[in-house]
């Protein structure tokens, strides 16, 4: 079981390019959405299958063949003759369907609402929200960007209007965003964002609650986990090799603490906070499970877990990046430029780790140096956020710049050495931007 926040608004769905289940598979999740219901359990087809369900809690996605299947929802602790709620439902092969408990209980309004999640294929390059309202108090909504565009027009609780089901879906552009949900007269009920919205995800947003008291939830799914597919081919020490190679580490999530982390269940970096950077460690290459721990913390207690291939023979930055308060926290890894400079130029590198879909230039004298750059992977073809030149070793004035989100951070006049590397970093949130220059020569 997980619970979810009471935050703005946002339940979020990675979805898989294509889903890779099986034709004859579906998968249900139950959510709690009536306000003023007991926590309650869920008999499946007669079997309990999912305890202790709260207000503004979902159960995790079950799979199942596609077919019928009866819900019941009981008080707490309670027996299937105890159900106060039970009716059967019909998943089609792929379906990805959300089984709400709306409704109240003090006004005899209690019921399912089921919706069918829209996990299909998405266009190139886009983002799909999906709505979901359930307040059965509030008049139908209206949702905005920040272009003043209508995304949703009139959604409404459900059973509002004929066939309505409370859920909507629009695909937009990846970008930033600030919603701003209005009633039918206009009235500002709440504003979303800035939010990041990235190509190929999907947004889920649902209201829950009562027109006095309005609750918001966040949830993360991670629809290849849910699949149990792959959605890119393993690496292994195969690929990577077992040689010699050369590490640096770098914190560069902005909300998360001092860290400590952890290769292959061993203490690797220790006290790592925001905006430090280790000097280049020899490794070897291979596939390391990685954690990152708050400092002083026990390795269970890890806030990311996952994996890192390190190539032999290279220079590979393990960047922290991403951000804890929307579960984004990632581990990134980037081969940097290795080798030796031109005689008489040194080597300037660009990396852009602001969590935002806009892109970025680094600029030299008032010219763009290096042009175009992303947070890592953003949306498709956004690549790995690094970029690096070599050039002439002088005095020069350097600056970051996303003019799309209005960012200009000078770093100042730098007086460059031949032979060096400089490392620019682009930190922080589009909201609080900075950067780091990391000059360093190259390890032997």
């Amino acid at each position: 079981m997980r619970k979810l926040s009471l935050l703005l608004f946002l339940l979020l769905f990675t979805i898989l390019p294509t889903l890779a289940q099986d034709m004859d598979s579906a998968f249900i999740r139950v959510a709690h959405f009536s306000a003023d219901a007991s926590t309650v359990d869920v008999f499946v087809n007669g079997e309990s299958t999912v305890t202790g369900v709260d207000f503004a809690e979902l159960s995790d996605w079950m799979e199942v063949t596609a077919g019928s299947y009866t819900i019941d929802i009981v008080a707490q602790g309670g027996t299937l003759s105890d159900a106060v709620l039970s009716q059967t439902f019909t998943v089609a092969s792929q379906d990805w369907a959300t089984i709400a408990l709306i409704g109240e209980v003090t006004n005899s309004t209690l019921a399912f609402q089921a919706i069918i999640e829209n996990l299909a294929t998405l266009p190139d390059e886009l983002t799909r929200i999906g709505m979901f309202h359930v307040v059965s108090e509030l008049a139908p909504i209206t949702v905005s960007d920040d272009s003043g565009r209508n995304l949703v027009i009139g959604l409404g609780y459900p059973g509002t209007f004929e066939g309505s089901d409370g859920y909507t879906a629009v695909d937009v552009a990846p970008r930033e965003y600030t919603l701003t949900m209005t009633d039918s007269d206009g009235a500002n009920l709440s504003e979303i964002g800035p939010t990041v919205l990235g190509a190929g995800r999907y947004y889920f947003y649902a209201a829950i609650g009562t027109a006095e008291s309005s609750a918001f939830v966040f949830d993360v799914t991670d629809i290849e986990a849910v699949v149990g597919v792959d959605s890119e081919p393993i690496t292994t020490s195969d690929d990577t090799g077992t040689g010699n190679l050369f590490m640096r580490v770098a914190h560069l999530a902005s909300d998360a603490p001092e860290v400590d982390m952890y290769l292959n269940g061993n203490l690797a970096i220790s006290n790592l906070s925001y905006a430090d950077m280790t000097d280049f460690i020899a490794m070897e290459g291979g596939v390391y499970d990685v954690a990152l721990v708050p400092t002083g913390a026990a390795l269970e207690d890890a806030i990311f877990s996952g994996e890192v291939a390190l190539f032999e023979e290279t220079l590979t930055l393990v960047a922290v990046i991403g951000l804890v308060g929307d579960e984004s926290l990632d581990v990134a890894t980037v081969q940097e430029e290795g080798g030796r400079t031109g005689i008489g130029e040194g080597r300037i590198a660009f990396f852009q780790s602001i969590p935002t879909t806009a892109l970025f230039n680094l600029t030299v004298d008032g010219n763009i140096l290096l042009q175009g750059l992303a947070f890592p992977e953003a949306f498709v073809g956004a690549g790995d956020g690094y970029v690096a030149v070599d050039i002439v070793a002088a005095e020069y004035d350097f600056a970051i710049e996303s003019p799309t989100v209005g960012i200009e951070l000078d770093t100042g006049s730098i007086t460059m050495g031949a032979g060096r590397y400089y490392l620019f970093v682009a930190v922080g949130t589009v909201d609080a931007p900075n950067y780091l220059l990391l000059p360093s020569g190259f390890p032997e």
